[in-house]
């Protein structure tokens, strides 16, 4: 996978962990469950994908440094 390629899939995480934390502060109790269960299920699929491009643990630290960098 070239650089641009895991570039563009950090993009997406951090975009989708974005509108979770978004939806925390909106919505119905029900619509953000589902909002938030949706992006985190999307992070999931782009966290498997960096794993078989760039191994299980490098991936697991990138997608957790995304995951913290608004904290």
């Amino acid at each position: 996978m070239h650089k641009s390629s895991v570039a563009h899939i950090r993009e997406q995480i951090a975009l989708e962990a974005q509108a979770a934390r978004l939806a925390l502060n909106g919505y119905s109790a029900t619509a953000q469950h589902s909002i938030i269960d949706s992006k985190y299920k999307q992070i999931g699929m782009h966290l498997e994908e960096l794993k078989r491009e760039l191994g299980e643990q490098q991936a697991l630290a990138l997608v957790v440094d995304i995951l913290h960098q608004d904290e």
